[in-house]
């Protein structure tokens, strides 16, 4: 048995894919549309802000942030928490236990000392073609596909913790943004076409 999971490891799978469009954080989840999203958030968020761009719209409510692309739907959402405090290992153990309890296993998880305590996960959707991989002892995810990442930053510099987990769809934030150019050339065409002298 070790030696198929050691033959598979060096073949590239990942034994710990997971999948991430299943993933949620606060009930939030990649793919869903605007309205479901304010739902949501509206059932533990009294004032979310919104700011918009031509292709994109960002929803921010206390330390929940979602992205929506131009066809307006959700594909970037984190949950952030910052604290003026440094939080001990034990502490650190609690909320990894309850990250790991919740989401799996992570694809690859990490941790550094250099120049502060740093943990970072990552988790890969079985369907990526881009995997999670490690560089310099931190997690990061490839360039494609579905993922979720977190870290657990503890900065004795400025005697601050950070905490931060993200779920984030590549593919469709690029095919939001193909269908958005598309619309645009199809408006200036038209623009053009119909110039009047």
């Amino acid at each position: 048995m070790k030696k198929i999971i050691l033959f598979l490891s060096i073949l590239g799978f990942n034994l710990y894919a997971a999948d991430v469009s299943k993933f949620d954080i606060k009930g939030l989840r990649l793919g869903m549309s605007e309205k479901e999203v304010m739902r949501k958030l509206k059932s533990f968020c009294s004032n979310p802000k919104i700011y918009s761009t031509d292709h994109d719209k960002d929803i921010k409510c206390g330390n929940i942030h979602v992205v929506f692309g131009y066809n307006k739907l959700a594909y970037y959402i984190s949950k952030e928490a910052k604290h003026s405090y440094l939080i001990n290992k034990e502490q650190v153990n609690i909320l990894k236990e309850k990250i790991f309890t919740k989401y799996g296993k992570p694809s690859i998880s990490e941790f550094t000392t250099d120049p502060y305590d740093y943990y970072t996960f990552c988790w890969d959707d079985a369907s990526n073609s881009d995997k999670c991989y490690t560089k310099n002892n931190q997690a990061y995810r490839g360039q494609l596909g579905k993922y979720l990442e977190g870290i657990i930053e503890t900065n004795p510099n400025n005697n601050k913790t950070l905490v931060r987990i993200w779920l984030q769809d590549e593919d469709l934030d690029k095919k939001q943004f193909a269908n958005y150019e598309r619309a645009l050339k199809k408006s200036r065409d038209n623009k053009i076409k119909n110039f009047d002298f």
